[in-house]
């Protein structure tokens, strides 16, 4: 199968409605989801993102293991 593409859950940090939610729940009272920070500058997420974007049609990235590596690396992961 392939990827046709890609969604961005969150572009960058964001204020919470204290209204809504408090530190306990958000730290530094940020929903820090974001591939950019709150002053925007870019995390390592977004990073991987560029890479992604510059990669050329047929390069692997590594965020999928191809079956043809996985009895290679079998054991050197741990979840």
């Amino acid at each position: 199968s392939k990827i046709a593409g890609l969604a961005l859950w969150q572009f960058a940090d964001i204020p919470i409605d204290r209204a809504v939610s408090n530190d306990e729940h958000r730290p530094r009272g940020l929903n820090n989801k974001g591939v950019l920070s709150l002053t925007r500058l870019p995390k390592v997420a977004f990073q991987a993102l560029r890479l992604l974007r510059q990669r050329k049609a047929g390069e692997y990235f590594g965020l999928i293991l191809p079956p043809e590596d996985s009895a290679r690396l079998t054991g050197l992961f741990r979840v």
